[in-house]
């Protein structure tokens, strides 16, 4: 991760630009969507040649458990 955003429900994460790095997040977010169908995941990547940019957010509550998740990286 290169680096991140705090938004009101969640956060917003940019990664850098890797070779086989789009797939393994997709599995990641694929993951994520059997333990926690409530979090909403909204991926990007923008012509101007910088990394993928995954926005994830959910409900109350929601947030606490992506800190918990960006703890274990």
């Amino acid at each position: 991760m290169e680096s991140y955003e705090e938004v009101e429900n969640g956060y917003i994460f940019q990664f850098k630009i890797e070779d086989e790095f789009l797939p393994k997040l997709t599995y990641y977010m694929l993951s994520e969507r059997k333990c926690c169908p409530f979090f909403d995941f909204d991926l990007s990547i923008k012509a101007q040649g910088t990394g993928p940019v995954l926005k994830v957010t959910g409900p109350d509550g929601a947030k606490a458990m992506i800190e918990m998740m960006m703890d274990k990286q």
